[in-house]
């Protein structure tokens, strides 16, 4: 099956959408995405609903680079050009993304630099 053939079914997750408004101006987004087994947060401030999640993790399937291509799974990159979250404690402009060939599932988290770095192929 080709990838354009691919369903697109957007998931939410949940955990990388905890951060309220408050979390995000008190500190508690930062801390939490640089603790260990840290979970990346989308900024409550430029992502007020699922559907601007939706619509970005979307668009870096579509637009973004692709960093790896398996039979089941392919994932990508892209940068946004606005900040998106906090990864590893710094907030970050990239987005990550994953489609799953099982159900056409995407999702996706913020992303920064040093853990794109870490993916084999990637270049900034």
């Amino acid at each position: 099956m080709s990838q354009a053939e691919w369903a697109k079914n957007w998931k939410r997750i949940n955990k990388h959408r905890k951060a309220t408004t408050r979390d995000a101006k008190n500190g508690d987004a930062k801390r939490w995405s640089r603790e260990v087994g840290s979970e990346a947060q989308y900024s409550p401030v430029n992502f007020g609903d699922d559907n601007a999640v939706r619509e970005l993790e979307l668009r870096c399937i579509e637009q973004g680079i692709m960093i790896r291509s398996t039979q089941n799974k392919r994932t990508y990159y892209l940068y946004a050009g606005f900040p998106v979250g906090w990864c590893c404690g710094t907030i970050t402009s990239y987005v990550h993304a994953e489609w799953h060939q099982s159900g056409g599932v995407i999702h996706g988290r913020p992303i920064c630099e040093k853990c794109l770095k870490m993916k084999p192929g990637v270049q900034l």
